[in-house]
């Protein structure tokens, strides 16, 4: 689940951090969804965190298992290093991290995809300033997926689901 949308109208429906577990500058390949339907790369200050998604955030069925009290892993980027608010974010639910080598002549030679499973849901690119950056990104986000009760190999995603259920 992505959302998209300008930081400037933040607000208390918007997912709420409680833990930030990594944070630093990555590029991330637009989705061609937006406005212009560009598909170019843009920086973007990116933080790694544990958030509480609230009742009221519109995410669409069938996400709703998702709203829970209990922080989810989720990856939110910001325009800015400092912005109050993100310009988007992606929850991190039955997904896998992977990195991607590309050709040592492309300047986005150290990437790394987040595979949302099942298939039917898109896969996100990101690229590192270098190897070292993109597998500690990738190596993070695994390890916070792992212990969250999340597969990291693909084989068997878990979904979240509501304490109350």
């Amino acid at each position: 689940v992505t959302s998209e949308g300008s930081g400037m109208f933040w607000n208390n429906n918007m997912p709420q951090p409680s833990k930030i577990l990594h944070e630093g500058w990555i590029y991330k390949k637009a989705t061609g969804e937006g406005f212009f339907g560009r598909r170019n790369w843009a920086p973007r200050w990116a933080k790694l965190v544990e958030a509480t998604v609230p009742e009221n955030l519109e995410i669409g069925q069938p996400y709703s298992s998702l709203i829970t009290t209990e922080p989810v892993p989720m990856l939110m980027m910001y325009w800015y290093e400092n912005s109050v608010a993100p310009s988007s974010f992606i929850l991190l639910d039955d997904c896998v991290t992977v990195p991607v080598d590309r050709s040592a002549e492309e300047w986005n030679s150290h990437c790394f995809d987040i595979v949302h499973l099942p298939a039917k849901r898109q896969t996100r690119s990101f690229s590192a300033l270098n190897a070292s950056q993109r597998d500690e990104w990738v190596s993070k986000v695994n390890k916070l997926l792992s212990a969250h009760g999340r597969d990291t190999d693909g084989t068997s995603p878990t979904n979240i689901t509501n304490s109350g259920d």
